[in-house]
């Protein structure tokens, strides 16, 4: 799934991630507000700024 038809559906605290990636992605609670990335293995929390590449993938899900 795309990454823009992805994001209207999220929940609050809903992760979403790319098939290949080992972090998360967690939409913030407030609107206008970028992506937060969630590294577990490395604990890292830090805002991220998708790609052109992000945008145009289809391998998007929600991890539940």
């Amino acid at each position: 799934m795309k990454l823009l038809e992805l994001i209207p559906q999220l929940k609050n605290y809903a992760l979403i991630k790319r098939k290949s990636w080992d972090f998360f992605l967690v939409k913030s609670e407030y609107d206008n507000r970028p992506l937060v990335k969630c590294d577990f293995y490395m604990l890292q929390l830090e805002l991220y700024s998708l790609s052109y590449v992000d945008l145009i993938a289809n391998d998007w899900e929600i991890v539940e």
